[in-house]
């Protein structure tokens, strides 16, 4: 018979269930192999972590705006930095998530979390750097945002803003297993000023949303004028 060693994270999560209520003591979270989670948390703060528990600096978030924070880009990237290889790009968000954007190399493309969706990309020089001012948490405050850019080089798109929704929802969708929605996603990853359910077609906004009460069949769709 085997005896499974108790690992540094079931060890600690075994002291905490004995003494739960010790202040500043944490819930430590293990994965199914006894590591340490991606994600730990300790009073109002969430943060990365390796394997091993140590934390990574630069990813903490208020726990109240991590539930959809994983931590997945913070890891690999301490681990890939750890090997002492150079070369791999990683784009992590301020909470330790892939970013929507990855590059490999000269060329970006839409990603879901950190794995490209299709087969489109474009060079790291045409990804389109949009400066402005917005409202977070009911405070104005300046945000940079990039967005993958696949207009034609010295113009610009008309509201000098695009998304990356459709590329998304799509990916999220699929990973469901679910069959039968259709999507029609630009080039960029944005919605086509066309969609379709079922056998009809429609103008739709960004957000992919019909437009009016019009349609037409699908086999008519090159006669909207959207």
């Amino acid at each position: 018979m085997y005896i499974i060693a108790e690992t540094t994270c079931q060890r600690e999560l075994r002291i905490y269930q004995q003494e739960p209520n010790v202040p500043g003591r944490r819930k430590p979270v293990c994965d199914n192999l006894g590591n340490y989670a991606h994600k730990q948390c300790i009073g109002s703060q969430c943060y990365c972590v390796l394997k091993n528990g140590t934390h990574i600096p630069g990813f903490s978030f208020n726990n109240w705006k991590a539930e959809q924070q994983t931590c997945y880009c913070a890891r690999e990237q301490a681990e890939y930095e750890a090997t002492g290889l150079v070369g791999k790009m990683f784009r992590c968000t301020n909470d330790g998530s892939y970013d929507s954007i990855q590059c490999t190399g000269q060329y970006c493309y839409c990603a879901w979390h950190g794995k490209q969706i299709g087969e489109s990309s474009v060079h790291n020089g045409r990804l389109l750097v949009i400066e402005s001012y917005g409202y977070i948490d009911g405070n104005q405050k300046y945000q940079k945002e990039e967005y993958l850019s696949v207009i034609p080089e010295g113009t610009m798109p008309t509201n000098n803003v695009l998304d990356l929704n459709c590329a998304r929802e799509q990916a999220e969708y699929e990973a469901t297993g679910l069959v039968g929605k259709m999507f029609r996603c630009t080039n960029d990853g944005s919605y086509d000023s066309i969609q379709c359910t079922g056998s009809h077609c429609y103008c739709a906004d960004q957000n992919g949303k019909q437009i009016g009460e019009s349609s037409v069949h699908i086999t008519k769709m090159d006669s909207l004028n959207c």
